[in-house]
């Protein structure tokens, strides 16, 4: 199951998994825009194991009622792939939720989504989740746990960069309560790619001016970019890797920040905190 692909290195994530005969489930929010993709990609492949969720992360009850459907309609899952993620919306702004969006769109969402799973993950074991973070963490100096919905101060490339950390830490402090569970948990970089830096309002005009006209010689394809969460989904050799950063298909140290314990249990009590009422008892303990 993947988030968020119905485009860039989702969309490639997905293509890379249904040619290596994956039966894959893509949760997106828009439905419309995900069937034509699926059926492009089952035309490309030949691999009609292809389904969709309707999954939007802004919103709790959205996330909630997926996981229903997918209790409901499928076995077992062996790979979550938390790859949605927003970098984007100069004006802050706020779900119905009442959280930033980046914030909810890359770790909170996220965060329900995967606890809520963890049941039918366990069942399925081995199994495995993957996070797809980014390089930007290290560009983080610190980080302000009270503040997680940046009401003191906002920038979209801060509340971008801080979401990433934030997914490591997540990583972090998931891994080591699920050890010797069957379910392994790690996260990576895929990199800079065009989708990213020159589709978006954030970086567009200054990569455009600069980076541009020679934008193959720093940034990744789609395609390039998608390797690394199919590595961290498939490659036998991490069956029992855990807690790790990955980075070009390969292990990678994280920042101070990111392997702060400290901080990954706080952003943890957190995260529960304001998840808690679509969270069941169980839920809460069955780690």
């Amino acid at each position: 199951m993947i988030t968020g692909c119905n485009r860039g290195i989702g969309r490639s994530t997905v293509l890379g998994l249904a040619q290596r005969g994956a039966s894959v489930i893509m949760a997106c929010r828009n439905t419309k825009d995900t069937s034509k993709v699926a059926d492009e990609i089952k035309s490309e492949t030949g691999n009609e194991n292809i389904t969709i969720i309707e999954l939007d992360l802004t919103s709790f009850t959205s996330i909630k009622q997926a996981v229903q459907q997918i209790n409901t309609s499928y076995e077992k899952i062996d790979v979550l792939i938390n790859n949605a993620g927003l970098c984007g919306s100069e004006d802050r702004k706020m779900t119905g939720d009442g959280n930033e969006l980046h914030f909810q769109t890359n770790h909170l969402g996220p965060f329900l989504l995967t606890l809520l799973l963890l049941p039918k993950l366990k069942a399925s074991s081995p199994s495995r989740i993957v996070n797809v973070s980014s390089d930007c963490h290290r560009l983080n100096s610190s980080i302000d746990l009270d503040d997680v919905n940046f009401s003191n101060k906002y920038s979209p490339y801060t509340s971008y960069c801080v979401t990433k950390l934030e997914n490591i830490l997540f990583t972090n402090y998931l891994a080591a309560q699920l050890k010797d569970s069957g379910v392994t948990v790690n996260c990576l970089n895929p990199g800079p790619t065009e989708t990213l830096l020159l589709n978006n309002p954030i970086f567009s005009d200054f990569f455009y001016q600069w980076v541009g006209p020679f934008k193959r010689l720093f940034l990744k394809s789609e395609e390039e970019g998608a390797q690394t969460s199919i590595y961290c989904a498939l490659e036998p050799s991490l069956s029992n890797i855990t807690g790790r950063y990955f980075d070009n298909c390969r292990e990678r140290e994280v920042s101070d920040l990111a392997s702060n314990p400290e901080l990954a249990k706080k952003l943890w009590d957190k995260s529960m905190e304001m998840t808690a009422k679509y969270l069941n008892a169980a839920e809460k303990v069955n780690l």
